[in-house]
């Protein structure tokens, strides 16, 4: 004689689970397991045993809109009963199905949103300042702590930087550098005010060159250090800086700055 053995009880918390895994809130979940247990109840019966407070109506009419419940009437009373279990396995063919056609739009979407990844990230962040202070704010940025390669690269006419910031380079912002021992790879125009400079470079934490005005007249200062690059004009009434940060602009421009200085060292060299 066979028997046939009984299905595994399961315990009402894994049930539970797997009825939150189906879709269902926690207390949703708790609800419907009450109804299975219970049968049939009115609401106020219903929130006795969940323990639930002012939450069951609200409850009872999602459980209703997945069809994992039934509204009867029974001696004038409002009922609610379960729906068979089955439903739970309706619902999660429903919800693997809108899986699977989620899957496939993202599939087809997802060039077009890397796209947009790529573009919004490496989107440079541009920043204009204007007037002595807005200068002054970018000097400092430039000569500050950085988290790079401890190398500041620019170019530019010491002289004019003299004429609208009188003794500012000398007496803050190459201290500033030096407290941050940041190395300055640099190209001056040569001129008084820039041989002087290079004439300090051991001192100072630099290594300059001296290029000829008139054949490379630098009417702006260009640096570029970590993702950033600096731009600005000392033309008399004129001061305006503008700020990039993009590590693709960065790094093309200290490539340049790289073979720049090598020439200028050749060229200075022959003089």
């Amino acid at each position: 004689m066979f028997c046939m053995a009984r299905p595994p009880k399961h315990t009402a918390q894994i049930r539970r689970s797997v009825f939150v895994s189906c879709g269902l809130s926690e207390k949703e979940a708790l609800l419907y397991d009450i109804m299975l247990t219970h049968g049939a109840q009115t609401a106020s019966e219903l929130e006795k045993l969940s323990g639930f407070k002012k939450n069951t109506y609200a409850l009872l009419s999602a459980l209703l809109s997945k069809k994992l419940a039934q509204r009867i009437k029974s001696n004038n009373k409002i009922l609610f009963r379960p729906a068979p279990p089955s439903v739970l396995t309706e619902i999660v063919q429903k919800t693997a199905q809108s899986i699977a056609q989620t899957q496939s739009t993202l599939t087809a979407m997802l060039p077009e949103l890397t796209s947009s990844y790529r573009i919004s990230v490496d989107k440079p962040i541009v920043r204009m300042y204007e007037g002595q202070t807005g200068l002054q704010d970018v000097f400092e940025d430039i000569y500050g702590p950085k988290q790079g390669d401890n190398i500041v690269w620019g170019c530019g006419d010491i002289e004019r930087v003299n004429i609208e910031f009188p003794k500012h380079l000398e007496e803050k912002l190459i201290p500033l550098r030096m407290k941050h021992k940041w190395l300055a790879k640099s190209i001056f125009v040569h001129n008084p005010a820039g041989q002087k400079l290079h004439e300090n470079d051991a001192k100072e934490l630099r290594d300059s060159s001296l290029v000829d005005g008139n054949t490379y007249p630098m009417p702006a200062e260009i640096d570029v250090y970590d993702d950033k690059i600096t731009m600005i004009s000392f033309e008399q009434q004129e001061f305006v800086g503008l700020m990039i940060e993009n590590k693709a602009f960065a790094q093309t421009l200290r490539s340049i700055f790289t073979l720049a200085v090598q020439k200028a060292h050749e060229l200075q060299s022959k003089t």
